[in-house]
């Protein structure tokens, strides 16, 4: 009997340490990670890190001198492989270089060196490509235009499958009204190398040139995408 409790005690102590160690992340050098839960009841991290220089101060918030105000920024969703196969978060994002839709000027990724960059994997035949750009693309890019000096850029790549050509995304953009940045990916080598299985498709890459999520860019996870690149320490980073 005595032996049956104990082991009992000991399965509880080692769920309750498995509850602990799901709530909370270790800190980095950015700042201590904290899991929290939205209005839905979803899971996401946020980054608390003080505001200012000061040392961190774990002293009551009564107690904290001005000046330590911690600000709570969301990190990036987590990435969904079935999207795009050939990436990994962490990892250099391949780079590209691809001409507009009216063949006029080409477009290279090492041009935004240093911003955080949103790149969509469309078809202008595919009906959830135009759903996200009218539901979601379309008021995140307007949400941007407001931010003074942006750090945010979004590029939309055109994809050849089935038969689309920069010409009929061209006439689409312009009749949808599409106001970001437009290329094409001329023999599928960038969607090949990103490994872009699902459209719509979005892929988010660092300042630094890392991947930071990719997903289908349609629900729950456009939503939590639009959410982390709304912020103002991603779209207007502070300066060190």
């Amino acid at each position: 009997m005595a032996r049956g409790m104990i082991s009992r005690l000991f399965v509880c102590a080692a769920l309750a340490l498995l509850l602990l160690a799901g709530c909370t992340q270790p800190s980095s050098g950015d700042g201590e990670l904290v899991r929290e839960l939205d209005e839905n009841g979803n899971p996401h991290y946020v980054r608390r890190k003080p505001a200012s220089n000061q040392p961190k101060d774990n002293s009551p918030a009564t107690n904290k001198p001005k000046g330590t105000e911690e600000e709570f920024c969301l990190l990036p969703p987590e990435a969904l492989d079935i999207a795009a196969t050939g990436l990994k978060v962490g990892a250099k994002a391949p780079g590209w270089t691809l001409k507009t839709l009216d063949g006029d000027k080409s477009i290279s990724l090492s041009d935004f060196k240093g911003k955080t960059v949103m790149i969509e994997f469309w078809a202008s035949w595919c009906p959830a490509c135009r759903m996200a750009n009218d539901e979601n693309l379309k008021q995140l890019w307007e949400h941007n235009q407001t931010v003074a000096e942006s750090n945010l850029v979004i590029i939309g790549v055109g994809l050849n499958l089935n038969g689309d050509t920069p010409a009929a995304q061209k006439a689409f953009a312009e009749t949808k009204e599409y106001p970001w940045p437009l290329v094409f990916d001329e023999g599928a080598k960038v969607s090949d190398a990103y490994g872009v299985g699902v459209t719509p498709c979005v892929v988010v890459v660092s300042p630094d040139g890392s991947v930071e999520t990719y997903g289908l860019y349609r629900r729950g996870f456009a939503k939590s995408v639009d959410e982390y690149l709304k912020q103002q320490c991603v779209a207007r980073p502070t300066k060190k």
